[in-house]
């Protein structure tokens, strides 16, 4: 019987942790109670998972526009990364809360200013080669280029906002110190409860910049790049497939259980789901919706919450949406509820807020679906039913 898996898929910083547990637990038939704390929380209790083989398939819907984790925006090119690098902290999938990667512990100062990592020894990257503390600070000065998609994270620390808009010359004002080969000090410019957080997502995770100066942008060719992750990247075929190895110079290689992961980029709902009924695909990121009430009686069907928000971009800047009035009417319009029982189907929640329920944030409760006053405010910004129409 199929691992039938349906994620309430809601894109987010956090949801890449998932795609981790997944591809450990996809691999060894294996009980849940049988699995030390956070190694469980993926696995239904008293499960067994049914793929013995130690290669997992999975679909990502799409081509990666990169393997640069300094670079990428999107889930599908996360969910690679995590599998290619390893950040000095990175998500427990059991509760999104920061637990140990390459730093195999730290220290925050009383004030909440300063933060101490120290590294593994036995962090390697995939050519055999110690992961230093002096990585991770030419890493993240690279990343602090403003050429790179996510550099406003970097901005906590001292110094960070200022070097990358070229008000601070001089790096070393910066507030990243190594003390020695395995401690870093991160020195920030106010508290940020949520640091920790932001040390786990992929711009924060160290890259060879050497392999980077010397190869440009063809450093994350499969003959150029060397990573510090679970798995090495053996094959890269934009459009056919991506094939993962087992990495083993990888710290934490015994927990690691399979020994090759295929990726594959099918942006076709149906066909994936194909394959997967042809046992040529064990997991795929979301299901077509016309499926999901006949495999939600599938007793091996799962539903995982996972962060994050869709939404729907307006542009504002041009009529008739640069009106708050019609910009709040379209909002009192939409019938969120209507949308996730109605047509996506998968266990979605309906959300007034780009930010969804996390650890020390709640939303506070937004505008209801309300037609009556959509139609007053749509009539006061001068659409009535006549230029409606």
């Amino acid at each position: 019987m199929k691992n039938i898996i349906r994620m309430n898929y809601i894109q987010s910083i956090v949801s890449i942790s998932f795609i981790a547990s997944l591809c450990l637990f996809s691999a060894v038939s294996v009980k849940a109670d049988t699995l030390p704390g956070w190694k469980a929380a993926y696995v239904p209790e008293g499960e067994v998972w049914k793929y013995t083989e130690q290669h997992l398939t999975y679909n990502n819907g799409t081509d990666p526009e990169t393997l640069d984790p300094h670079m990428m925006t999107g889930l599908p090119e996360m969910r690679l990364a995590e599998a290619l690098f390893e950040g000095l902290v990175t998500y427990d999938p059991s509760d999104l809360t920061p637990r140990p990667g390459v730093a195999e512990s730290w220290d925050v100062s009383d004030d909440g200013l300063i933060y101490t990592f120290h590294l593994r020894k036995d962090a390697k990257w995939s050519d055999g080669k110690e992961v230093t503390a002096l990585d991770f600070l030419f890493s993240w000065k690279r990343g602090l280029d403003p050429v790179n998609r996510y550099i406003n994270l970097f901005f906590p620390i001292a110094g960070a906002k200022h070097y990358s808009e070229g008000k601070l010359t001089d790096f070393n004002e910066v507030g990243i110190h190594v003390k020695d080969p395995h401690t870093l000090e991160v020195v920030l410019h106010a508290p940020c409860p949520y640091f920790l957080d932001l040390v786990a997502f992929p711009t924060y995770y160290p890259v060879r910049v050497e392999l980077i100066e010397k190869f440009n942008e063809k450093w994350t060719r499969q003959e150029n790049m060397i990573g510090n992750g679970p798995f090495v990247l053996k094959e890269w075929s934009p459009r056919e497939q991506i094939l993962f190895e087992k990495n083993p110079y990888y710290w934490d290689r015994d927990f690691v259980k399979l020994e090759m992961v295929t990726v594959l980029p099918i942006s076709d709902l149906n066909t994936a789901y194909k394959l997967f009924q042809d046992d040529k695909l064990h997991w795929m990121p979301a299901l077509p919706v016309a499926r999901i009430e006949e495999l939600k009686r599938n007793p091996d069907y799962y539903v995982y919450p996972m962060l994050g928000t869709y939404f729907y971009r307006f542009n504002v800047t041009k009529p008739p949406f640069d009106d708050v009035r019609v910009r709040k009417a379209f909002c009192l319009a939409t019938d969120r509820v209507e949308i996730c029982n109605e047509l996506l189907k998968g266990g979605e929640q309906p959300s007034n807020h780009f930010c969804p329920p996390v650890a020390g944030y709640e939303p506070v409760e937004g505008l209801k679906h309300d037609i009556v006053a959509a139609r007053k405010l749509l009539a006061a910004a001068g659409y009535g039913k006549d230029k409606m129409a």
